[in-house]
């Protein structure tokens, strides 16, 4: 933006057409340019170094008039455009996303449940509404072992502590699209600093077991 609004700064606004060089200046400035060169300015609003450009753009695509002549057709609707921007109103509509039911056990993207739950999910560019039924015959140690380790506090700020009756060899923490951001080796008190958001942590025991979690960082 700041090469952009330099050039034509340095041009005075005055021309539309130019080498690949920047000489060659011929045609007059163009109401497209007008708008276009605006919606620039906006990545420039909070330099102090050109509040001036910025001012004198934005005034040009607001004062400008209806495009007429030959070539009103794409000088308007770039300026149309433009000021749709400007404006703040640029935006996509779509349908409502159609939202289909699945239905699992037990468990869904690596956490355990120990009720039947309802959850909202988006996967693979589809909204699902998630009935988690839990078959607690089949849960029943599963949870038993699970209240072996705790997370205190949860939700917290980032940093916690593991409660364990067995020695913690390995913590690994994963985020919603399944990257491990964080990874600890024989530590119980963890200082994460993650951003707020719900990840999955896995515990890993010195004996091989591993326990999963839902971490929730505030």
């Amino acid at each position: 933006a700041k090469r952009i609004i330099d050039f034509f700064e340095k041009d005075g606004y005055q021309h539309a057409r130019f080498n690949w060089d920047g000489s060659g200046a011929s045609e007059s400035y163009t109401l497209g340019e007008t708008g276009a060169n605006a919606v620039a300015c906006y990545a420039l609003l909070n330099n102090p170094s050109y509040t001036k450009q910025v001012e004198t753009n934005l005034n040009k695509a607001w004062n400008a008039g209806l495009a007429t002549g030959q070539y009103r057709y794409y000088d308007g609707l770039v300026h149309y455009l433009s000021m749709l921007h400007l404006c703040g109103s640029f935006k996509i509509w779509k349908p409502a996303p159609e939202m289909k039911t699945k239905e699992v056990k037990n468990e869904f993207q690596g956490v355990s449940y120990k009720k039947d739950t309802t959850v909202i999910a988006f996967e693979d560019c589809q909204l699902y509404q998630v009935n988690i039924k839990v078959d607690y015959t089949s849960t029943e140690n599963a949870v038993a072992e699970n209240q072996s380790i705790m997370l205190s506090p949860n939700p917290n700020d980032g940093s916690f502590t593991l409660v364990s009756s067995e020695e913690i060899a390995k913590v690994e923490i994963i985020n919603a699209v399944g990257q491990t951001v964080f990874t600890e080796i024989g530590n119980n008190n963890l200082n994460t600093n993650l951003p707020a958001g719900i990840y999955i942590l896995k515990a890993y025991t010195a004996s091989g077991e591993c326990t999963i979690k839902k971490l929730q960082v505030r």
